[in-house]
């Protein structure tokens, strides 16, 4: 699986996009929107990935920290 090349805190959104949690976004999405994707940073390269309800809500955090909502 393709890793994206920006941190989540590096990119502005106008709406997001979770694939699943077995395969990810397809890879001719991803292809299609290089400067769109975002990856959300892994400490430990041994984790494969988050549940995808923790991604949805790290990242649906930071944009409520970033417009001031929290």
């Amino acid at each position: 699986m393709r890793k994206a090349q920006k941190k989540k805190h590096s990119v502005f959104y106008t709406s997001f996009l979770f694939g699943k949690e077995t395969a990810g976004l397809p890879e001719w999405l991803l292809k299609a929107n290089p400067d769109s994707c975002a990856t959300i940073p892994m400490k430990n390269p041994n984790v494969r990935s988050l549940n995808l309800a923790t991604s949805v809500g790290i990242v649906m955090y930071h944009m409520l920290s970033v417009f001031g909502f929290g």
